[in-house]
């Protein structure tokens, strides 16, 4: 009986995230993708209104793509939202980047990615500074 019990519930866990991931491309009409972008949209409009310069840092698992990337550019663009997706850094389909036993990105890439956030940091820190005096 305890096999047959979880078999249905990794026959209806694997269901579920089909629903809402087929493997190419994320559902657009998910409940979840709609939280997701609500989410994402929400974030940005507090932070902005608290003074706070938003960052979003995008993890793309390995052997998936861009796709959580394709899926939220739209929000972060229209919300005016500096990001970091790391498939430009560390290829999700390419396996060396990738520990092995648990899929992290392996040191090296650990840095660059480190490195590039603090240059996207930077950049809106300038932003903000010049921003700041054209009010004053």
């Amino acid at each position: 009986m305890r096999v047959l019990r979880r078999a249905y519930a990794e026959t209806t866990r694997r269901m579920r995230i089909r629903e809402v991931y087929n493997g190419k491309e994320f559902n657009q009409e998910s409940e979840e993708v709609t939280v997701l972008k609500k989410i994402v949209s929400d974030f940005a409009s507090l932070a902005k209104e608290d003074g706070v310069i938003p960052i979003v840092y995008i993890v793309n698992n390995q052997n998936r793509g861009d796709h959580l990337f394709r899926l939220l550019e739209p929000i972060l663009e229209l919300n005016n939202v500096p990001y970091l997706s790391t498939h430009r850094i560390v290829p999700p389909e390419n396996p060396n980047f990738f520990i092995a036993r648990d899929t992290h990105f392996i040191p090296a890439k650990d840095l660059e990615l480190a490195n590039e956030m603090g240059k996207i940091i930077e950049s809106e820190k300038v932003k903000r500074n010049k921003w700041e005096k054209n009010l004053s």
